[in-house]
Formats: structure tokens, C-alpha cells, sequence
């Protein structure tokens, strides 16, 4: 629910400014919100925090929740002071939820043709970054240098980061496909104070949906005359080599940004020098409101610039042979170096994703898996020996501590959690893309509503047999998982492990391909990927790709394109299912823990069991054998049922020794 409400400016001056926190179009269930406003907090001068309360109101047609901030702290460069709202919302099952957000009380505006902060006009000077990330060190600089930096769809890391440092960005959300996703798109990113604007075309604005209050919408123009949208703040335009703009601009009654393709790398310490000369080349001309540089031409919003080359480094010495690749070369290892991934599952695709990509050298790497090893593992498995079978580690757990083993450059965060829609935003919203390393459909229609939900790119991948498949989805860009497969076959069709069987070449290859495709995006070669959804059998020795480009546009897809995210949102769904290939059943928890429940006490909970039967346990887990049943009981109150893959029986026994 966290983007069914949005934090609105009412009103402010000088001595005070009201907040409203109103819910947006995709609310369904909200009820009541509460909350406490904390700050303000400063990177830069010191502050007295202070702390006011949010009132709790009823929504009847207005807001959720209204807040009066008296002597408000106003958000700027110069001088970021940021306030951070924690929230509680309730929903009309009488289920709580904790959110918290940065608010920052913005002074930019629009004057006419020029841009105003604190009522002064402004010139806006940056560089056009696309889908790098800048690092800590680079929105240092750009602070020091008030640069402002046009990002393509800045993450929750990147757009914290520069409201905390005073860095404005210019969220670049073009070349996505789906209007309802720009719509959400646009309500992420204006929950960042340091977002100023969002660029956009104009195909991508729904007119009938709102758009978020405080940002200031940015249409770009090409340089034959076109027509201005009525949403439009301002507008940017290219201007060539012989830096010269079309005498019609003179009409534009809106601030208009110039952006100059640039075949250099613009340093973020050069940038300004290089927009003061475009504005010198300029000003006999325009008197312009901003003047930014790139190396890519604005018309061609689906090529990412080229990344700098990065300044030799030490640590890189251990990736050279990968960094010779000339596609690839270092600063596609700089930037991987900078990337965050979620691994779901570290089983067998799990396994191998996850080591071929902290060998790779991506910077984190956060693998979660609900399960336990058995022998019968290892032979596909490949990250794991017959120590770890014998320890009873959960997989994360001994995933954890060979990965680290392997690259003590790359930080490695075990979770052992069942991924469930609680918890699929505390685990992913941090990160850069998603790879899939499950066994079941239920957690990929999941993780394909967040990833559609989010924008966050994400790589399926499934083996049974020789056969195996994979399919990289970029939202807003590729079909979705949904528009292959709108529902997943029934459970009594679907060959398991245990029915079918499976060979482990077939693991290495699918992960394989998984991996490279993760490396190609996190590197900034998004559109070097697999294009389609290709299909593997190694034991007839074939290998084809299923073209999908056809279907992006035909498919009226009800997660993509309309927005219906019925596993995210926990309307579909099964507390219990049969575990593939292992004849055991998981049981979740009937009132399913929120992100802040208390773990069980394992220690009192094997004490209890002792009685009943053959108990042993590790700091993860409390394994009882009775009868021919072995139950497995997690910390977060899941519990896998082996020596039946009957959901019914499975739900019998664990009622019967641990409790309904």
C-alpha cells in the first residue's frame, strides 16, 4: 500500500505550512492513518529536531490526514532540511501497516519563463547521468558544484541519498510503455524532496489521472514546432552543435531547458563550465531557465549513454579478465560494483545465480530462501557440500557463508523468510533487479506484481527435466510474465521434481543465462538482453527464442496494462503448498506476521517438542521426527511438513504437534 497515498504541500510561508497526506487512485482499503512527523534533519548544518503529531482522519473525499508545521524548515540545495513522517495505516480488515517517508517542503516553483527558489529567480545548470548511478563521492560533487542531475527513474537509495545531500534530480521517466505505469512512476518519485522535475513525453500522460502535487513536469521537444501539453511546466529542447534554437521558442511562454549532446564525458566538477558555455553560445539569442549536457541526443530516449571510464582502482584488479571484455570493460564492473540484487530462492537456479554474480563482482547480493538442505540436493545445487546437509543449515544460511568465502568484496545478506507479499517490499525495495531462483508459480506471479508495481526490472527462470526456460522482463518495456502466462496451469498438471525429475546441466545453463542477462543491465546494456522467452532441452539438444514483441503490443495485459496487482496486494494467494520434488508440504502462519512481528522462540518451542518426539535444532530452525513425518519450524512461524506432498494431511499433522 505504500503508493496509495501521496504527501501534499496545502499551503506555506514563513511561520508555518500544512501538510495533507491524500490517497491517490489506486486506494482501495484505507481506512485511518496516523503518524508523527520528526525533524528536521540536516546533512550539512545542525538542527533541532522536534516532533509533531499527524491527526487521524476518515476519508470523505479529503484527505487522509492533515499536519500544521509550525516555523517550517524549507528543502533546498544549499541547505537540505528534510523532515521524516513515520506512519501507521489501517486498512478496513482492521490490519496495521508502518511506512515512512522523507518530506522535504519544497520552494521551487515556476515564474513564466524562469525557474524561482525562495522567490529568486534561478538558473538550473546539471548534467544528463541516464542510467548510471551516481555514487556517494559524485553527489558530493554535484552538491559542491549545484549541479543538477537528470537520472533515468532514480531508485529508493539514489533519490534518499540526494534529498539528505541537497542534490536536485530530474527524474527521467521516458520510453516506458504502459501510461499506467508512468502514473505510478511519477508518484514514487515525488516522494523524494531532491526530485524537482520529471521529464516525460507526451503520450505517456494519462489526462484524466492526477498528477503529483509539487513536481514540475518537463515535456521534451523536438526541433520542428510542436504543440505544448497542458501539464506541462516547462520544456526541454536539444540544441545541435551549431547551437542555435528555432526562432519559435520565442513564443513559449514556459522556461525552457537547452540540452547539449556532448561527445566528451562531462565530469560533474566540468559540468557547470560546460553549461556556462552552452549559455554563452546562447544568450544572443534565448535567455534560457537551464542549460544541461549529455552525451546522448534527447530524441533517443531508449539508448543509454555511454559510461565514463572510471579511474584505475586497485580493487579491480581481481576482475580483469572480465573487464578486457570490450563491451563490458571497467566501468561496466564499476557500476556492477554499485548494484543491488535480490536472489528469491537459493536452491538450484538460486544457487548458481547467486555465486556467478558475487564472482561477477555485483556489490550486494541479498538471497532469501524459506528452506533446508537435504542430500538429494547436491546434485544439481552447486554451492552447496554434504557438511552443510549434515550441519541442517537453511540454504540462505550456508549460502551466505560460501559466497563470502568466495568475494569479501561483495556484501552477502542471508534472510530465511518465505517471500510472501508482507514482506516482498522490506526485501526488495532496496535493490536494483530481481532474479528468480523459486519453484513455484505463486512466488513468481509475486514477484512479477512488485516488479511491475515498482519498475524494477526482473528475470524469471524454471528447469524440470533437460527443459528449462528463462525471460528477462523490463517493465514498462517487455511483456510481463502475466502476458505469457496469464494463469498458471493447475497444480495436477504440473510435473514436479520429484515426478519428473531433473538434470543438473540444465540448472547451470538457465541460471547461467539468468546471470548474464542481470550482468547486461546492472552494467548499463539493458538492451543487450535475451528479447524474448527462450526454451531449452538439452536432452534433444535444442534451443529456440520465442519472440514476444508482437505480444507487447497486443496483449491487454491485467498486470501491465491495468494495473491489477491481486498477489501483491494478497488477494490471491495460498498459506499452504506442496514443496517441488521434496514430498513436504510448507504451512505459513494462518495470521501472517507483519514486517515488525517477534520472531518464535525456538529454544522454549524445542523444549516443548522434546516430549513428543525426536527434536533437534540450530539457531534457524526446530526439526521434530514423529511417526514417518519430519516438521521443520522457522523462526518466522512457517513450518515444512515432509513425508507427504498432501496439502490436507500436511495441514492435519502440523495441527496435531504444533498447533493449529
Amino acid at each position: 500500500m505504500d503508493d496509495s497515498f501521496e504527501i501534499v504541500l496545502g499551503e506555506a510561508t514563513d511561520s508555518h505550512a500544512y501538510l495533507y497526506v491524500r490517497a491517490t487512485r489506486t486506494a482501495k482499503t484505507i481506512h485511518r492513518l496516523t503518524g508523527l512527523l520528526t525533524g528536521p534533519e540536516c546533512q550539512y548544518g545542525r538542527t533541532l529536531p522536534n516532533r509533531y503529531a499527524l491527526d487521524s482522519m476518515a476519508p470523505t473525499g479529503g484527505p487522509l490526514a492533515e499536519l500544521v508545521v509550525p516555523e517550517p524548515c524549507f528543502w533546498t540545495p544549499e541547505m537540505p532540511l528534510i523532515y521524516r513522517l513515520d506512519m501507521q495505516l489501517q486498512d478496513r480488515a482492521g490490519e496495521t501497516q508502518t511506512f515512512s517517508r522523507l518530506v522535504g517542503i519544497r520552494r521551487w516553483g515556476v515564474d513564466r519563463t524562469a525557474f524561482r527558489l525562495d522567490q529568486r529567480r534561478t538558473v538550473l545548470r546539471g548534467v544528463d547521468v541516464g542510467s548510471r548511478t551516481p555514487n556517494m563521492e559524485q553527489l558530493g560533487k554535484a552538491h559542491k558544484e549545484q549541479v543538477t542531475l537528470i537520472v533515468r527513474r532514480p531508485d529508493a537509495t539514489l533519490g534518499e541519498a540526494a534529498s539528505r545531500m541537497g542534490v536536485a534530480l530530474v527524474a527521467d521517466l521516458r520510453g516506458m510503455d504502459s501510461r499506467a505505469m508512468v502514473s505510478r512512476e511519477l508518484f514514487r518519485v515525488s516522494r523524494w524532496p531532491a526530485v524537482l522535475m520529471a521529464l516525460v513525453d507526451v503520450s505517456q500522460i494519462d489526462q484524466e489521472q492526477p498528477l503529483p502535487a509539487g513536481l514540475i513536469m518537463l515535456q521534451p521537444l523536438g526541433t520542428s514546432k510542436g504543440e505544448i501539453a497542458s501539464w506541462a511546466d516547462a520544456v526541454m529542447v536539444e540544441t545541435g552543435p551549431a547551437s542555435s534554437l528555432p526562432d519559435w521558442l520565442a513564443e513559449v511562454d514556459k522556461p525552457i531547458l537547452a540540452l547539449r549532446p556532448s561527445h566528451q564525458d562531462e565530469s560533474l566538477a566540468t559540468t557547470r563550465q560546460a553549461c556556462d558555455r552552452l549559455q554563452a553560445d546562447l544568450a544572443p539569442q534565448f535567455d534560457l531557465a537551464g542549460y544541461f549536457v549529455s552525451q546522448r541526443p534527447l530524441t533517443q530516449t531508449n539508448q543509454l549513454m555511454t559510461p565514463p571510464d572510471p579511474l584505475p582502482n586497485p580493487s579491480l584488479d581481481r576482475y580483469r579478465r572480465q573487464t578486457r571484455y570490450r563491451q563490458f570493460g571497467e566501468a561496466g564492473q564499476c557500476r556492477l560494483l554499485a548494484s543491488r540484487v535480490l536472489v528469491c530462492g537459493c536452491g538450484a537456479l538460486g544457487s548458481v545465480i547467486a555465486e556467478t554474480l558475487v564472482r561477477a563482482g555485483v556489490g550486494f547480493v541479498r538471497v532469501v530462501d524459506r528452506d533446508f538442505l537435504e542430500l538429494d540436493n547436491l546434485h544439481r545445487q552447486v554451492l552447496y557440500d554434504e557438511a552443510d546437509v549434515a550441519a541442517g543449515l537453511p540454504k540462505a544460511a550456508a549460502a551466505a557463508d560460501h559466497l563470502g568465502r568466495i568475494n569479501s568484496q561483495v556484501e552477502v545478506v542471508p534472510v530465511v523468510e518465505d517471500i510472501s507479499y508482507q514482506n516482498i517490499r522490506r526485501l526488495a525495495d532496496d535493490v536494483d533487479l530481481l532474479l528468480d531462483g523459486t519453484d513455484n508459480f505463486q512466488t513468481r506471479y509475486l514477484l512479477n506484481d512488485y516488479a511491475i508495481a515498482t519498475g524494477k526490472p526482473w528475470i524469471y527462470g524454471g528447469c524440470i527435466g533437460a527443459e528449462g526456460q528463462t525471460m528477462t522482463i523490463l517493465p514498462g518495456t517487455t511483456p510481463c510474465l502475466a502476458c505469457v502466462m496469464p494463469e498458471s496451469p493447475p497444480a495436477s498438471v504440473i510435473p514436479t521434481c520429484e515426478t519428473a525429475g531433473v538434470l543438473g546441466p540444465i540448472v547451470n545453463v538457465i541460471a547461467s543465462l539468468q546471470a548474464i542477462d542481470a550482468i547486461k543491465i546492472l552494467s548499463g546494456h539493458p538492451e543487450a538482453r535475451n528479447p524474448g522467452l527462450t526454451v531449452i532441452d538439452l536432452w534433444q539438444h535444442q534451443l529456440r527464442t520465442v519472440g514476444l514483441a508482437a505480444l507487447a503490443e497486443s496483449s491487454d495485459c491485467a498486470v501491465c496494462k491495468q494495473g491489477d496487482f491481486a498477489w501483491l496486494e494478497g488477494r490471491r494467494g495460498d498459506a499452504a503448498i506442496s514443496l517441488c520434488g521434496r514430498n513436504a508440504v510448507q504451512i505459513s502462519p494462518t495470521q501472517s506476521p507483519t514486517a515488525t512481528a517477534q520472531p518464535l522462540q525456538l529454544d522454549e518451542l524445542a523444549r516443548k517438542l522434546r516430549s513428543i518426539g525426536q527434536v533437534t535444532s540450530n539457531p534457524f530452525l526446530v526439526r521434530l521426527t514423529v511417526e514417518h513425518y519430519v516438521i521443520s519450524i522457522f523462526a518466522d512461524g512457517r513450518a515444512i511438513v515432509s513425508g507427504t506432498d498432501d496439502i490436507s494431511v500436511a495441514r492435519a499433522v502440523h495441527a496435531r504437534y504444533i498447533g493449529a
